[in-house]
């Protein structure tokens, strides 16, 4: 396996910035851009970014708790690679939805109602 082909350990050295950083919920994201400030992270195999930058792409601008800011860096990561390959996020939501109607509309064919007594 190449190295190119994927990284998939953005969210664990994301994490330990976050640790790092010493960010506590809850929180705001202006706090949690000023703790991070001068923390560098990896975000791919040769790519490092600011804590701080990934931060201010988040949408919301309070978390509750860790669980709400780890989901706002999924969704952020998430749209980053979307717009990477092209594919509108729209579309991207529209996915099993439209998954399940190609399977129902394959497997619906030999289906039948049951028999009425």
């Amino acid at each position: 396996m190449s190295q190119k082909e994927n990284f998939t350990l953005g969210t664990h050295y994301f994490l330990k910035g976050v640790a790092k950083a010493g960010i506590s919920f809850p929180s705001t994201k202006a706090d949690c851009v000023i703790r991070a400030r001068n923390i560098q992270i990896r975000t791919d195999y040769d790519k490092y970014e600011s804590l701080a930058s990934v931060i201010k792409t988040f949408e919301p601008n309070y978390f509750e708790n860790a669980d709400a800011f780890v989901a706002a860096y999924v969704r952020a990561s998430t749209k980053e690679l979307l717009k990477e390959i092209g594919v509108s996020s729209h579309l991207y939501r529209l996915l099993p939805y439209i998954i399940t109607l190609v399977v129902l509309a394959f497997t619906s064919k030999s289906s039948r109602a049951p028999k009425a007594e």
